[in-house]
């Protein structure tokens, strides 16, 4: 009987072999976490499985590859950003080697999401004078800020970032075709790469050193990436200098009239340049600011303004495009006066996402949670909520883009008390919604019997009923009709993770009549 070599196996087997030792990528699972530069970086050893396959020989190489490089991640430094650098190269020196050995080894159709984490510098430079400049940053030291230390002189300063980046945008996606694109950056180098003004006098009170911003489809359109953009195919051959180098798409200050920097708004194509149908932006945590003096009054690092076209120019354009139907912003314990931001500034969305409580167990972390009030932490959370709930109640004009919602999801559990009352009030005055599972509330479909609608109990619902209170109160006529309250528009879904006992209960926001 001839003995089977493993070696003699065509591709194909090798392939679908080496898939069982695959695991699931870690932007797949971990862009809700506190962000900060390692965030995707794997701990366990058995994640380098298919690396340790690449190198046992050529064939398996040839073989493992694709499976290597479909969820990729670049360390990009900071450095490599300046188009002063940019122009004495052929391309960002952490980024060009990524892409070539993707070109040169026919990975492009296989690489499925890709995620560039911006690192503070470590590259030793010569500066104008002659000195060597050596920027270090441990991989423990905070460091929010990749151009500099912040100052705490307490004077307000917002920073506007007039770079085009649009030259990365086009190196990056002339080659490669993702179904998600993440960036994972301090929110200084985020503003500089959306090419937006960001707000820096508290910066330092927050401590935040990176946030996540994503996007993705669900799927890719039948055509190529380069004839989508209508590259040459000559590119495809001509080496590096062609299919690696940036394409110039901005006005050059060298060959047109300047123009003054607060009237010039520089557009970013990253987010049409494929036809994106979500957004994520995480944020991390703000439970530091709540160590500060009247912490109510600060204002958080954020593009969240500049993504809703919710600020001053020039962020009054919103950068978010029509194509996006699914938006999730993650923020831990944010202050609610930044989270109205979004409540005020809802894009036309199908679906919205949020969370602002944490996953892991920053909570019982002694030196994080030290020297504050946690019935503050709660009752920003519980006011954040509140303002989202007379907007779903609302279906008239004044509701804006939120009439349009048809469904809204929580990473959070909601509070007991109030998702009880929540489900009394459906039981005795709703005849549209139900009690699917605990913590969520759907619409029932024309038709559907009604008989159990309510019989799952208290037990079983996950959204914040506090917020039906909130929003009720009355049995006034409405936009869709007389009678009580409840939610309206297109929504049909509204669910959180579950129902809990909260430290602080919201109750007491939901039984006040006050205006959102």
């Amino acid at each position: 009987m001839e003995t089977a070599n493993i070696h003699a196996l065509p591709a194909e087997m090798l392939s679908h072999i080496f898939l069982f030792l695959d695991s699931p990528a870690p932007s797949d699972e971990r862009l809700h976490d506190q962000p900060h530069a390692h965030m995707l970086k794997q701990p366990d050893l058995s994640a380098q499985n298919l690396k340790i396959i690449s190198v046992v020989n050529k064939k398996w190489r040839a073989t493992v590859l694709p499976l290597l490089f479909r969820n990729t991640i670049c360390y990009l430094d900071q450095s490599d950003l300046s188009l002063v650098d940019l122009e004495q190269s052929n391309g960002p020196h952490s980024l060009t080697p990524l892409l070539s050995f993707i070109r040169d080894n026919s990975l492009t159709p296989y690489v499925k999401s890709l995620t560039l984490v911006v690192v503070k510098s470590t590259r030793v430079r010569s500066t104008n004078a002659g000195a060597v400049d050596s920027s270090r940053a441990g991989d423990n030291g905070y460091s929010p800020d990749p151009f500099g230390p912040l100052s705490r002189g307490g004077r307000e300063r917002d920073m506007v970032f007039n770079e085009d980046s649009n030259w990365l945008w086009n190196l990056i996606f002339d080659l490669i075709d993702p179904l998600r694109f993440t960036i994972i950056a301090s929110p200084r180098s985020l503003a500089s790469l959306l090419a937006r003004m960001l707000f820096l006098g508290d910066a330092w009170s927050f401590y935040q050193s990176h946030h996540v911003l994503s996007l993705s489809r669900n799927s890719k359109p039948a055509a190529s990436p380069n004839e989508e953009l209508g590259v040459a195919s000559v590119q495809q051959e001509t080496g590096l200098s062609a299919s690696i180098a940036p394409r110039v798409t901005g006005q050059s200050s060298s060959t047109s009239a300047p123009v003054p920097p607060q009237a010039r708004r520089i557009p970013c194509f990253l987010f049409t340049v494929r036809p994106w149908d979500a957004l994520l932006l995480n944020e991390g945590s703000s439970t530091r600011v709540y160590k500060t003096y009247e912490y109510y009054h600060r204002r958080p690092p954020s593009m969240l303004g500049a993504l809703l076209g919710a600020e001053e120019f020039p962020n009054d354009e919103p950068l978010i495009p029509s194509t996006i139907r699914d938006l999730s912003y993650v923020g831990i314990f944010p202050l609610s006066t930044h989270f109205n931001t979004l409540v005020q500034n809802l894009p036309r969305i199908d679906r919205l996402f949020v969370q602002l409580v944490p996953r892991n167990d920053i909570l019982k972390d002694k030196k994080e949670m030290e020297h504050l009030d946690m019935d503050d932490l709660w009752a920003e959370r519980n006011t954040s909520y509140s303002k989202i709930m007379p907007k779903l109640f609302d279906s008239s004009s004044s509701a804006g883009n939120w009439r349009y919602l048809q469904v809204f999801e929580s990473g959070d559990a909601a509070d007991r008390e109030s998702w009880d009352m929540a489900v009394e009030y459906v039981g005795h005055f709703s005849t549209e919604w139900r009690v699917e599972s605990e913590g969520v509330f759907v619409k029932r479909q024309q038709g559907e019997d009604e008989n159990g609608a309510n019989a799952m109990g208290a037990s079983h619902a996950h959204g914040d009923g506090e917020d039906i209170e909130g929003g009720s109160g009355s049995d006034e006529d409405g936009p869709d009709g007389p009678g009580p309250v409840f939610f309206r528009g297109a929504l049909h879904r509204f669910a959180f993770a579950g129902v809990t006992l909260l430290p602080l209960s919201s109750v007491w926001l939901y039984l006040q009549h006050t205006d959102p």
